[in-house]
């Protein structure tokens, strides 16, 4: 009996080769998306004189507005329908999304950067764990050598600014790196469904915090345009991209290639700003690059 046209094959081996495809388009959009997060650095630099909580505000409303209209543009009448669709994996992420970006906000204001990324970098090895625990996603050798190779070259990078630093702006930066894992591990129990209105209900979660921290609201127009290329440009269309990448790609590995910005935010604030980094945050970012990205062309080739 012939299939319809219509319908796909079946076999094996078809889909096999569907999943493979999906899995190197998931691989090169997480990169993708972890270069264009990485202009975060110099968008904030161009802020002018908007204080964090006020920026937070701006950033996190854009977001939520920008994805509201392209959620009602999509889906029109049935827009509630595909909120309701996210379930409970889609609210969890929303909620781990925003509260992590708040979380990541307190650790930056309360302990050094330094002892903020490097705790942050370990976000790989926390959504590892709970994929292995929770979705059963097997972590594969290649994967954890990767990793901790990663983990070396964040740490060489920061190793000059790793002292001090409060009890509270740890464990911030800490249920920062958690939250990011929570977010990987919802989403990826939420893939059958369309996870846009997650990435919004998490900038919903973020300007609603940041309500109650906000002293000044006036902000220039220049100040505005910061927030709102932030908001909607790095926020939420690299958020939609990779909660899609996360349908196809594990916990373990969409987080540690994520990891890529860490390595380029500092590279792109020198040559554009001129911030020189020091020999080591060099030594470091080389490791952290050589590993990410050996990692994926070989992975895409096998």
């Amino acid at each position: 009996m012939i299939a319809p046209l219509n319908q796909e094959p079946s076999s094996s081996p078809y889909q096999s080769a569907r999943r493979d495809a999906a899995y190197r388009r998931g691989v090169l959009l997480t990169l993708l998306t972890a270069v264009t997060w990485s202009c975060s650095g110099l968008v904030w630099r161009h802020v002018e004189e908007a204080p964090v909580w006020t920026v937070i505000f701006y950033r996190s409303s854009s977001l939520f507005v920008a994805l509201a209209l392209v959620l009602l543009m999509r889906y029109r009448s049935r827009m509630p329908a595909a909120c309701r669709a996210i379930g409970v994996p889609g609210v969890c992420a929303g909620i781990c999304l925003g509260t992590g970006t708040v979380c990541f906000l307190f650790a930056v204001m309360n302990t050094t950067i330094a002892n903020v990324s490097f705790l942050t970098a370990a976000t790989p090895m926390v959504a590892a764990l709970l994929g292995w625990c929770l979705l059963k996603e097997r972590v594969r050798r290649a994967t954890w050598i990767s990793m901790t190779i990663a983990l070396l070259g964040v740490f060489v990078m920061v190793y000059e600014g790793i002292a001090g630093g409060g009890l509270f702006g740890n464990s911030m930066a800490m249920l920062a790196a958690l939250c990011s894992a929570g977010y990987v591990i919802a989403l990826r129990f939420g893939r059958r469904a369309d996870q846009m209105p997650a990435v919004m209900l998490g900038g919903f979660v973020a300007f609603f915090v940041a309500v109650f921290f906000v002293e000044e609201f006036d902000i220039s127009m220049n100040d505005y345009l910061m927030c709102a290329t932030q908001g909607v440009i790095i926020s939420a269309l690299c958020n939609v991209v990779f909660a899609y990448s996360a349908r196809s790609v594990p916990a373990a590995e969409i987080t540690f290639l994520s990891l890529l910005e860490v390595c380029l935010a500092p590279t792109l604030v020198w040559w554009v700003v001129g911030e020189e980094p020091s020999s080591l945050a060099l030594l470091g970012g080389a490791i952290l690059l050589v590993s990410v990205i050996g990692y994926s062309v070989t992975t895409i080739r096998s």
